[in-house]
Formats: structure tokens, sequence, C-alpha cells
């Protein structure tokens, strides 16, 4: 074969490979997801309720409050990200909330009963300060603090409350454990101090962090049965816990958030009275549920 000849099939060669080359990188970049912005999601919330009537089997601060304690919380998350804000809410409170010290972090189970990971803490400031209050029947979101969330994992909530909070707004079937105590330990990476219990959350709604799923929120209304009210304290086994996980499991890193905003009892338009921690979902809609990040829709 001449060099002429050897010439011709060796440029034939290369123009059929970079054109498969071509075909194969449009392919591809074809099949690829476009890019997806930052954006929050809403990654827990609770319904905020008025505190219980006192009773005999009813906990006196969930009564009248707290004052120069604190409260030290465990929520579960349903998607993570690398940023983060905590809503607290005063929906049913009396007076103005002084809130004194806030913190974020990862739970530390296996050092203590309401221990945190030291390296966890984060600081939480509202318009760069470190307290905040909060108006009779308001809510307010923390400055943005950089963390990582971890997906379907316990975050803690620590809430410092110098002075007379008055009735608390709260989450009374919270089916995890409460921590609290004297002064103001919320950075403290000890939970020893917070040596009183109760499974009720306190003045926190919900907790936001920013990512790139795309995928939003499903937020879910409903009773006993969406609020996990039979289920096992401390496990997560409501059934939206369940779902957040499968989520998180079939897509990871683009599942959307799923938020319970069920209450034991509930009902869409009950007027009778329902008890104080209970109240009809349609008093509670659009108001609270369209201002969730990222919320396409909710379930019953």
């Amino acid at each position: 074969m001449n060099s002429v000849r050897q010439r011709q099939l060796l440029l034939a060669l290369v123009a059929l490979v970079t054109i498969g080359s071509t075909i194969l990188v449009a392919t591809a970049s074809s099949q690829a997801r476009p890019p997806v912005p930052e954006a929050w999601v809403g990654s827990w919330s609770a319904a905020p309720a008025p505190g219980p009537l006192p009773g005999p089997a009813v906990e006196p601060l969930s009564v009248k409050g707290f004052h120069d304690q604190t409260v030290r919380m465990m929520v579960h998350t349903s998607v993570g990200g690398d940023r983060a804000r905590v809503r607290l809410s005063n929906r049913f409170g009396a007076k103005p909330l002084t809130v004194g010290h806030v913190t974020l972090a990862l739970p530390f189970p296996d050092a203590g009963a309401g221990d945190l990971k030291p390296n966890s803490i984060h600081e939480l400031t509202f318009s760069g300060q470190r307290s905040v209050t909060v108006p009779v029947g308001g809510s307010v979101f923390s400055d943005v603090v950089t963390m990582d969330v971890p997906w379907t994992a316990d975050v803690a909530i620590s809430v410092y409350l110098p002075g007379d909070s008055g009735p608390p707004t709260v989450h009374y079937n919270a089916k995890t454990t409460t921590y609290i105590g004297p002064g103001d330990d919320a950075s403290a990476p000890s939970g020893a101090s917070l040596a009183k219990t109760i499974r009720t959350w306190y003045f926190i709604s919900g907790l936001d962090v920013l990512n790139r799923t795309g995928a939003g929120a499903v937020a879910v209304l409903g009773d006993s049965i969406s609020e996990g009210y039979a289920t096992t304290a401390n496990a997560n086994h409501r059934w939206t816990d369940y779902l957040a996980a499968r989520l998180a499991k079939a897509e990871p890193g683009r599942a959307p958030g799923v938020l319970n905003e069920a209450m034991s009892g509930n009902r869409w338009a009950t007027t009778a009275p329902i008890g104080r921690t209970r109240r009809p979902e349609s008093t509670r809609w659009p108001g609270s549920t369209a201002t969730w990040p990222g919320r396409p829709g909710c379930g019953r």
C-alpha cells in the first residue's frame, strides 16, 4: 500500500473516531441532569399549639412556662444541607418571648443522655444578635449558620430562656426526650445538668436547610396516626420518618423534605372543644403551611 493510500485511511479513521466521540459526549450531556440552584427546603417541622390545661398528669412547665432555664430538644431531619436556620414560635404566647441563647448541634447519646458532640455545636444569632424577642403570636428565623446537617438523623436545638416565658407554645406529643435544666447551658456539650426530662417540644416549629435537591418538601397534615402517637419514644418510627428514609434511599441527594404537621385528635373542621393542644386543620391552612420553604403540596 502506497503512502498516499495509507494517509487517506488514517484520516478516515481519525474522522470516524472524532464523530463517534462527539456522539457519545452529546448523548451523555443530553441524559445528564441540569444543575439545580441552591434553595431553602424544610427538613423538620412540628405544629405549634397552646400548652395543655393543668392536671395531675400534666407537667407544670408546659402550663406556666420557664424562667432562667435551658431546654434541649432533639428533632429528626428528613433532608440535609450545608447551611441551616431554625424557626422559633410564640404563636400562643401571652407575652413577648425573650430568648437569650440558641444553639444547633449533633447529639452524642453514646456519651450521655442529652450530650452533644463538642465540635458540632453552632451558635445561632438573630439579626446578628445572640438574643431575640419574639412578639405575641409571632415567629422568627435565626440567621443562617454554616453546618453540615445530616440526612434522616437527629439534631439538637438548645434554647435558653432567661426570664419568665409565660405559658409556652408547644408540640405536646413529641415522642422524643427533651432535657431541661437551670441556667444557660445551651452551649454545654454535657447534658448532665439538664436532669429534668419530658417528651414535648417548646417554642420551636421548624428547621430549614439549604441544598440542591430541587425537590421541595411535602407537608403532612393529620391526627395521631401521622403524629406517631403509639410509636416507640426516641426511635423515630413515625410513618413520616419511614417515608423520608425511603425517599432518601431511593434517590440520594435528590429527595424532598417531609414535614410532619400532624396533631393527635386533630380534625379538619371540628369547632367543638378538642383540647388545647389540638386545633382544627382548617384554622392552620394556609397560614402555617404556605410559609414552609419548598412545599409543593401536602398529604393526609
